[in-house]
């Protein structure tokens, strides 16, 4: 006979012992002594693990730190979680703070509050309405901001959208489709910026931008660019400046 899984509530401080469980809720301080797989883990205390958490559900309203690798298919941070040796989700809404080291792979990331990735991100879909940075590069099927976002390595996706009223940075984007709007209301000294810009569709304003390399490319106002490479059309705003346009 199958044995039935327990359930585990801490109220005080305790030690999870190493085992699967249905429902874990944690309302003061507790620690693993082993792995752990549950249905639902609830953090409105605080968690500290030296080892790998599996949950089907994980809520975060407390504090978090995980040192192994973490797993969750529904993952909803209120307060602070910290993931130190990489992430796997189905489904990951921040309202907190989340900062993560290593591979973080997920299929639909949402970000109200800040996410700091020391390390790459691989995800189906990404919306910013928050912080996001990365130190290295971020892979997406489709990406929406609106808020803060700053990367350190590629962007690449085939769907990219921003629109940030504050300073933004992408080091490189690559894609298909790709918009980008600098809504700040200091025009030409507080636009987004990057190094190089490449996709099939490229509508940017108030950009700055070393290299832009695309097949349609549209300029808007206050833009600053280096050198444009286009293929098929190009518009350029008189109130943007580019150095060299290079029909290839």
């Amino acid at each position: 006979m199958k044995e039935e899984m327990r359930g585990l509530s801490i109220d005080g401080s305790g030690t999870i012992e190493s085992g699967e469980y249905e429902d874990i809720d944690i309302y003061g301080r507790a620690n693993l002594s082993g792995n752990v797989r549950c249905e639902s883990l609830m953090i409105n205390g605080v968690l500290e693990s030296k080892y790998k958490i599996y949950g089907e559900s994980i809520e975060v309203n407390g504090a978090v730190n995980i040192s192994e690798f973490a797993q969750g298919e529904e993952i909803e941070v209120n307060g602070a979680a910290s993931f130190k040796n990489g992430l796997i989700f189905s489904s990951m809404e921040v309202n907190g703070r989340v900062s993560a080291i290593g591979e973080i792979k997920g299929e639909r990331l949402e970000i109200n509050g800040k996410v700091d990735i020391e390390g790459i991100l691989n995800c189906e879909s990404v919306e910013v309405g928050g912080c996001l940075t990365a130190t290295k590069d971020v892979t997406v099927e489709s990406i929406e901001c609106d808020g803060i976002i700053k990367i350190q390595g590629l962007l690449n996706g085939e769907n990219v959208f921003i629109e940030s009223s504050s300073k933004s940075y992408v080091k490189e984007i690559g894609g298909g489709v790709i918009e980008i709007i600098s809504t700040s209301k200091n025009l030409g000294n507080d636009s987004f910026v990057s190094e190089f810009i490449e996709g099939d569709e490229i509508n940017i304003n108030n950009v700055t931008v070393k290299s832009v390399r695309g097949n349609v490319v549209n300029v808007g106002d206050y833009c600053v660019i280096d050198n444009l490479h286009y293929r098929d059309q190009v518009n350029i705003s008189h109130k943007a400046k580019v150095k060299e346009v290079i029909k290839f």
